[in-house]
């Protein structure tokens, strides 16, 4: 028991240190990220390997294959067009200080005159296949609202497969040794250009799905910035694609049938010109044997035979093909029926469930979306409103069902239950009617006749009023003047 530590023997740990103004753990790793794994890979360029994900290690050529695969091309665009159309603001950190309120309206007016801004969403969630996507800036100043503003000029997407990473998280962008005249390292798959400090505020990266691969697995080490569907799905993509050379070769050989041409054995001549009347047939489901002639049977001798095969085989690997199928869209979706048709059952609830499944998606999607944007909106921040702090880009996903709340107010209206006038018409999405602007409105106008009017009868008492005060309150405007 004397070599047994005092927290194995049941004694708390010691409380961590505190020293000046120093954070926890000084304010760095542990351990560094890279040196987590059985060896180090590209020591030399202290970078990452580009074989990231298992499609890269296995193939390349399978995994530039993958992305013209329109199952999985389909299913990724069904995916990212709801984030991509999400509504979206800047909501300042603290919305009662009038400076980070004007300031917020500011950067969110500079960012919707971006170019292509729905694209470039998009393309950032490209990220969903490869594990990381980026994207570059060109900025500009504009004096076109009467003050000096930088704002975005243009744009152009990064392929996450030409995005490097060293082992201190710094970017770069593979470039052509030959034409890139800007400053450049050798890496695993060829030169790079690493960002500097301020050229990473013209970049933003957006990575999917950040993971730590296994100690023996250093070559997949650069997955800890992000892991997309292809690397995911590639033995299931590898299957299917294996799958379907099996089938196109079966039907390609006998799927049609086979024809089986015989000649008389031991007669070449007879060989030659059965072998020249198969070889005239379409296909290679052709056929050629000796069969003996012996004058008596009808199956003797030189002939045709046509066999019809049996199509069960080939039906068998076309339903293994759409299963797969299945499963490749239903891993990237998550859920099939708010892009497929299939039955549910009177009653089952499956259809309602697959639609939250997918509201629940394009939550995480746009969530994810939001830091990466923050990015860019910091850089706005700095340059076009020095010394407010950033407020944060955020995507509209809560936003409430129009139809579920309408019923909801209008029971509590007529419960009598106070509303909020301007709550309902921001959850409603109506604005507030103009001044001189024509109105809708259940409510009638007051004729100006009845303005006048003196009401008829005896006013009812209320239980909770005094009578006093009621015969107070029944003064009335006449003309203009109080009745006394």
């Amino acid at each position: 028991m004397a070599d047994l530590t005092p927290t194995e023997l049941g004694f708390p740990a010691p409380m961590p240190s505190q020293v000046g103004s120093l954070p926890p753990g000084d304010g760095k790793w542990n351990i560094p990220h890279f040196a987590t794994f059985a060896a180090v890979a590209n020591w030399a360029s202290k970078s990452y390997r580009w074989s990231f994900d298992e499609a890269l290690k296995d193939s390349r050529e399978n995994a530039m294959a993958m992305r013209r695969d329109p199952i999985i091309m389909s299913a990724l665009r069904d995916r990212q067009t709801p984030t991509c159309q999400l509504d979206w603001t800047i909501e300042p950190l603290n919305e009662s200080n009038p400076g980070e309120m004007e300031a917020a309206t500011k950067i969110k007016n500079i960012i919707k005159r971006t170019p292509n801004l729905q694209q470039l969403k998009r393309s950032l969630l490209e990220a969903l296949f490869y594990g990381k996507y980026g994207a570059q800036f060109v900025y500009e100043w504009d004096y076109s609202s009467g003050e000096k503003e930088l704002i975005i000029r243009n744009w152009k997407p990064v392929n996450g497969d030409k995005i490097v990473f060293k082992f201190d998280d710094t970017p770069g962008i593979l470039v052509n040794n030959a034409f890139y005249h800007g400053s450049k390292e050798a890496t695993d798959r060829g030169m790079a250009h690493f960002l500097t400090p301020d050229e990473q505020e013209c970049f933003i990266c957006h990575e999917f799905e950040p993971e730590d691969a296994d100690f023996y697995e250093n070559i997949l080490a650069g997955s800890v910035h992000g892991v997309g569907f292809r690397g995911r799905l590639y033995w299931f993509w590898w299957l299917r694609n294996n799958l379907t050379t099996i089938l196109m070769d079966f039907l390609q050989k006998v799927g049609s049938g086979i024809t089986i041409f015989f000649f008389e054995a031991g007669n070449d001549t007879s060989k030659q010109e059965v072998k020249d009347a198969a070889e005239a047939q379409i296909g290679n489901n052709v056929f050629l044997f000796p069969r003996n002639r012996d004058g008596q049977s009808a199956y003797s001798g030189p002939g045709i035979q046509r066999i019809e095969v049996s199509m069960q085989g080939a039906e068998v690997f076309l339903q293994l093909f759409n299963i797969i199928n299945g499963i490749l869209r239903g891993y990237i979706m998550g859920e099939t029926l708010t892009t497929d048709t299939a039955a549910t059952g009177l009653g089952s609830g499956v259809a309602e469930a697959h639609e939250s499944t997918a509201e629940r998606r394009t939550k995480y999607d746009a969530v994810d979306l939001d830091e990466t944007l923050q990015h860019l909106v910091n850089v706005l921040y700095r340059w076009n409103c020095p010394g407010v702090r950033p407020g944060r880009f955020h995507h509209a996903v809560d936003k409430p069902n129009v139809a579920e709340f309408m019923q909801a107010a209008d029971f509590a209206y007529n419960m009598n239950i106070a509303l909020d006038e301007d709550d309902t018409r921001e959850k409603l999405g109506l604005p507030k009617p103009e001044e001189g602007h024509s109105v809708l409105s259940k409510v009638a106008p007051m004729q100006p006749a009845a303005v006048g009017a003196i009401p008829q009868g005896v006013p009812m008492a209320s239980p909770e009023v005094p009578q006093d005060q009621q015969q107070a309150d029944q003064s009335q405007v006449v003309q203009g003047q109080p009745v006394q």
